[in-house]
């Protein structure tokens, strides 16, 4: 389990903006290979998020480059 915790990041006049931080055991960490000020990549759905290591930014890059030579 895991627990989302909601932080005021901010306030501007009457509106707030908030953050939300996710704080996940250390025993998925580290099954995940995960290590702390790594950069991950995040996709939503409804009622679920995934977290995954994010690709280098020359892997990136390369796939964008190809996709737009493929013309998709």
């Amino acid at each position: 389990m895991a627990k989302l915790q909601r932080q005021i990041n901010r306030k501007v006049g009457d509106k707030e903006y908030s953050k939300y931080v996710l704080v996940i055991p250390e025993s998925h960490i580290k099954e995940a290979e995960f290590e702390e000020g790594e950069i991950l990549s995040i996709f939503s759905e409804k009622g679920k998020v995934t977290i995954k290591r994010a690709e280098p930014p020359e892997d990136v890059l390369n796939t964008l480059g190809e996709m737009f030579e493929d013309g998709k």
